[in-house]
């Protein structure tokens, strides 16, 4: 089946780190498997999958993992029914943000400034109010 995959790989004219992605995926699930994949079933992927998340594993290397799966049984093995208990992981993202937090944040700088502006009229040392000022600059550019 490896000679096979690499000739599919290279009529595709995938890259060689693809090629060894794709290697490393189906390597992967044969460990677990304990027998030759094309033997697998669709139950024996999810159970794989969820042996991935189990173990930790980033979504990012599950999603690639699946990815080269999905190339073997779909075209080496002509056989893509084979993962339709598969799914990709969602990403948990924490940028870019969007222009609604952007807002907040802004608005909540103009508040704490207000508040800063309206005590500042009181007798307190000057030194103080040298600091805030710069906390408050550098808290709106983190």
């Amino acid at each position: 089946m490896r000679p096979r995959m690499i000739d599919d790989m290279t009529l595709r004219k995938l890259s060689p780190k693809t090629q060894a992605g794709y290697l490393r995926a189906v390597l992967r699930f044969t460990r677990f498997f304990g027998r030759s994949p094309n033997l697998a079933s669709p139950e024996d992927l999810r159970a794989f999958q969820l042996y991935l998340v189990e173990q930790g594993v980033s979504s990012t290397t599950i999603n690639a993992t699946l990815t080269g799966l999905t190339f073997f049984f779909g075209v080496t093995l002509d056989r893509p029914s084979a993962l339709k208990r598969m799914s990709r992981v969602r990403h948990r993202r924490s940028y870019p943000r969007s222009s609604a937090s952007r807002r907040a944040k802004f608005n909540k700088i103009s508040q704490e400034s207000a508040s800063l502006n309206e005590m500042k009229g009181r007798s307190v040392n000057a030194n103080f109010w040298k600091r805030a000022s710069i906390q408050l600059i550098l808290f709106s550019y983190a």
